[in-house]
């Protein structure tokens, strides 16, 4: 029985027609099919090469299901053929169907770069039959390409298979969730991969630019696997200009990037795009509603479904294949992308099933295999629940490129598990956990990411962040995020909370102190050398009064500038005077109950500067101590109605208020 086959399609876009050859491993034909497309109704077409969009623009509600099985029957019968489709049915072991497509880049032959959005394995005898995917065939697309002018990076004997995790966006696409995806396929590296197998995991999100990518790969000599999770446009990548502006990657620039970087190209690529296209204009509650559904579009007008039909039938290629193309093209072997627009759910549960089969099953699987395994386990109920999926979302990914890339992988522990917790003090509230649907705040994590974290110590990062806002916009959450995204970047974190009485000065200096004695490190070394030096010291006749506060908040500074520190200050409000300072400020403005704290924070915001420590404060009142410093203001308000929309669909008790059809 055949195990692996060939399918060579040669399209031909004056006449509209293909010629399909169907071959096995030994290049024996073994049957033929021409397929003359103007026989194929044009709505057909619109199924073949653009699924998701008929079904969401032309398809009536609840016959889904039944469209995506009529497309299959007509590519069985009226694409393939039935010497084709009955050679490929005939088995049900798992085998493999390589697409050859001559001519899918010409610019001129649009019909070959369509033929490679069709998606072969839903292919049906019958409506009520089990189609080629079921039925254990994998699909894998190969277009014709030089030779590479690059090769992919090497993995040494010893060394880690270095993993990049991209989540990019731009100021005005519709909000992702990007933070379900990063924490669960974090959850999945350091519970599965990394204590088994050498394989190190990093993320770049918020305000991705082509700069800090290219940085990024530099900094870590580049990487084995890039997963790019974000929205497409066509055949072009999203993310951000500096500010946070759209900017449209091509594959080629893509490319560039990483040649730039040091040539690092990468042996496999993985493309998930989610929902792309225009976002639905929210104008009542109903609109939000359908956008927090996941209805982004709305459906199409008569004349927009015309048009559109006409339009991007063929000659309007959509997905990832001109990208997928320029990074086999330059030298990736292997690259998983999207035909289409996929769901958040769906995108994020497969890139976890994925990487799981890739890299953590006990004997890891081919990129070839390990697709396979992912969708097979998403059709499963018992393993996923199937009601957030696109009905065609399990028709979307395909692997483009080689069916093994070369991702070795070394027996051992990952360094990943290496990392220290540099928190001194835990917190609840400023841990993730108790934040378990936040979402959006992307653009200030941005700026909180760019300005005061920074990837610099130069003047130009401001050592100090305050987050103010009304209660219950998210003050803590925010922090919280700041802190998962950012504190391994500190040797220590300070964690303190004013509620539900105020911080005290002394009692937080001597807090501090205690703390970082007792790791035995840096601070402790030198103040056993200049006890002067301490942070707290008890007051004493001839050590006491301002002269003594004065001398401990320069022993702060002092320790700050030592080391890198992050001192967080949670709800300080409560530390302010209850009136607003009196004067013509464009601002009103708040003083502290003790001027001991403002004399710290004017100090720290002046002597922090150029240095790799930070302070961080949340607070429902801006602080006139810090109005004229070098401090970054991040003022929260509600959420915008694309993310509260977000928020809505995966908080569970909410979504199930809204959505579950249950009047009670």
């Amino acid at each position: 029985m055949q195990s692996d086959f060939d399918l060579i399609i040669t399209a031909d876009y004056p006449t509209r027609t293909a010629d399909l050859r169907l071959r096995d491993l030994h290049g024996v034909q073994l049957a033929y099919q021409q397929t003359d497309f103007r026989t194929i109704a044009v709505s057909r077409q619109q199924g073949l090469f653009d699924l998701r969009n008929y079904l969401h623009h032309y398809v009536e509600p609840g016959r889904e299901a039944e469209s995506i099985a009529a497309i299959g029957v007509c590519i069985a019968e009226e694409v393939l053929g039935a010497d084709i489709f009955r050679t490929l049915w005939e088995s049900t072991a798992q085998r493999t169907l390589r697409i050859q497509l001559p001519g899918a880049t010409e610019e001129e032959n649009p019909l070959a770069a369509a033929l490679a959005r069709v998606p072969w394995e839903i292919a049906r005898p019958a409506a009520d039959q089990p189609t080629l995917g079921e039925r254990n065939l994998l699909v894998r697309i190969v277009h014709d390409m030089a030779a590479p002018a690059t090769q992919p990076l090497d993995l040494g004997q010893d060394e880690c298979l270095r993993v990049l995790f991209v989540f990019a966006e731009a100021r005005g696409s519709r909000p992702l969730a990007a933070r379900l995806e990063r924490r669960a396929l974090l959850q999945l590296f350091e519970q599965e991969i990394y204590p088994q197998r050498r394989v190190l995991a990093h993320v770049l999100s918020h305000g991705v630019t082509r700069e800090r990518l290219e940085a990024q790969i530099q900094e870590h000599g580049g990487y084995h696997l890039v997963h790019w999770s974000g929205h497409g446009h066509l055949n072009l990548l999203e993310l951000a200009k500096p500010g946070g502006a759209s900017d449209h990657l091509s594959g080629d620039e893509m490319l560039g990037i990483f040649t730039q970087a040091g040539g690092f190209i990468p042996r496999f690529f993985f493309l998930s795009a989610c929902h792309s296209g225009d976002i639905l204009r929210v104008t009542d509650w109903n609109d939000f509603l359908a956008l927090a559904h996941g209805d982004t579009h709305g459906k199409a007008s008569e004349a927009t479904q015309t048009s559109a039909t006409n339009d991007r039938s063929l000659d309007k290629p959509t997905g990832y294949t001109g990208t997928a193309h320029a990074l086999l093209q330059g030298g990736v072997p292997s690259v998983v992308a999207m035909r289409y627009a996929v769901g958040d759910e769906y995108a994020r549960e497969l890139a976890v099933e994925f990487y799981r089969a890739l890299l953590a099953h006990p004997q890891p699987k081919t990129v070839a295999a390990a697709l396979t395994m992912a969708r097979r386990s998403l059709r499963d109920p018992t393993k996923h629940d199937p009601a957030p999926y696109d009905v065609c979302d399990h028709a979307t990914p395909v692997l483009y490129g080689a069916e093994q890339p070369g991702l070795s992988l070394q027996r051992g522990r990952s360094p990943g598990l290496d990392t220290r917790n540099p928190r001194l003090h835990q917190i609840a509230e400023l841990t993730p956990a108790s934040h378990p649907h936040f979402v959006g705040r992307t653009w200030e994590l941005a700026g909180l990411g760019a300005d005061f974290i920074g990837a610099s110590t130069g003047e130009e990062v401001k050592p100090m962040a305050v987050i103010t806002g009304l209660g219950g916009m998210g003050k803590t959450a925010l922090a919280a995020e700041t802190l998962a995204l950012w504190a391994s970047r500190f040797e220590w974190v300070l964690l303190y909370q004013a509620k539900p009485t105020a911080l005290g000065f002394d009692a937080a200096l001597r807090d501090i102190h205690l703390k970082l004695t007792a790791e035995l490190g840096r601070y402790h070394e030198h103040v056993q050398a200049r006890p002067a030096d301490a942070i707290h010291r008890p007051a004493e006749a001839e050590f006491t009064g301002p002269e003594r506060l004065a001398r401990l908040t320069r022993n702060l500074v002092r320790a700050l500038r030592d080391e890198p520190i992050l001192l967080v200050l949670d709800n300080f409000e409560t530390n302010l005077k209850p009136q607003a300072q009196p004067g013509a400020a464009a601002e009103p403005l708040w003083a502290c109950q003790d001027p001991a704290w403002d004399g710290c924070l004017a100090l720290l915001a002046a002597e922090l500067v150029g240095t790799p420590s930070r302070v961080l404060i949340t607070s429902r009142r801006p602080l006139a101590t810090l109005a004229e410093t070098a401090c970054q203001r991040v003022l929260l308000g509600p959420l915008p109605a694309g993310e509260a929309a977000l928020y809505l669909r995966e908080h569970a008790g909410l979504s199930r208020m809204v959505f579950s059809g249950d009047e009670a």
